[in-house]
């Protein structure tokens, strides 16, 4: 007997200031695919895109779908049609958006660490910016660093997450701080949400 869980779809949920995209990936080729929130009620086609799926010969369904950036803790039910236009599924799949900004954040971060710190040239010698970690705050705890060595005895206290607005900077509040000229290196460690620690990632003033 097949196991059915072989055949379930995966969600990937990616939020932006409009709302949240969700992607869908699934385990085989598919001729059409429909979802729907909740566990019961009728079902959405995602629509076809302009292109053939060389697997199947004929266009390939939309793999996302959009949902409002209000959109609570829910059930997402999926189903498709196979090669040979068998339905498969619902499978009902667990969304929460709190844990998908702070994981979808936090993989963010983790790919891109080394834009978390950049020290000013030119005119803006001397200033220390954090910018990319405050866009990404809500996949964040807490941001340790130190000057000059890897003591992590200083906080960065960014600005609570906004979860209408999550990647918007406070207009009240200064992405940057001023450090002496003497400083020639900071090491920082930021502690996520989902309570694990990065490494400690260092970086040199040029």
């Amino acid at each position: 007997m097949l196991d059915p869980a072989r055949f379930a779809p995966t969600l990937t949920p990616m939020r932006s200031n409009a709302g949240w995209t969700i992607s869908i990936s699934l385990p085989e080729a598919a001729t059409g695919i429909s979802w729907r929130m909740g566990v019961s009620g009728p079902f959405t086609d995602t629509g076809l895109m302009a292109m053939n799926d060389q697997r199947t010969g004929k266009p390939m369904p939309n793999p996302s779908f959009e949902l409002p950036d209000s959109t609570t803790a829910t059930t997402i039910g999926v189903k498709y049609l196979d090669l040979r236009g068998r339905e498969t599924g619902p499978f009902d799949i667990s969304f929460d958006p709190d844990a998908a900004l702070q994981q979808g954040n936090k993989q963010i971060l983790d790919q891109f660490w080394t834009s978390w710190i950049a020290f000013g040239a030119s005119g803006n010698h001397g200033l220390v910016y954090f910018s990319q970690m405050l866009s990404f705050r809500c996949g964040i705890k807490e941001v340790r660093y130190s000057l000059n060595g890897t003591a992590l005895d200083r906080e960065i206290k960014l600005p609570p997450c906004d979860k209408k607005d999550p990647y918007a900077i406070p207009y009240d509040y200064q992405p940057y701080f001023k450090v002496a000229d003497n400083v020639t290196s900071m090491a920082v460690q930021v502690t996520y949400t989902d309570g694990t620690k990065s490494p400690v990632r260092e970086y040199k003033r040029q």
